[in-house]
């Protein structure tokens, strides 16, 4: 699947943010385990492509120049896709 975020635009102080270095994504299994870190995208990059599916949680977060990350972002959940079964009589 793929995953959207929004680039931040400025620090936690309210300042511009003018050397947003990565940003990072974070999974883990359920809201009870430790976050994993899944890897990281170049500051210009507004989606990731998760594969394979993974059930649980995901985050991200924006690094700066000096490695100063940020709060994470929301929690995106994602569950087990529903099974399609198909029943009927076969001639």
């Amino acid at each position: 699947f793929t995953l959207q975020y929004t680039l931040p635009t400025t620090n936690t102080d309210g300042s511009a943010l003018t050397d947003l270095a990565a940003v990072t994504l974070y999974y883990r299994p359920s809201s009870t385990a430790s976050w994993e870190l899944l890897g990281e995208v170049g500051p210009t990059a507004t989606s990731v492509v998760v594969e394979p599916f993974r059930v649980g949680q995901f985050i991200v977060r924006a690094r700066n120049a000096i490695g100063a990350e940020s709060l994470d972002s929301n929690i995106v959940v994602t569950k087990r896709p529903n099974r399609v079964s198909i029943t009927g009589v076969i001639k």
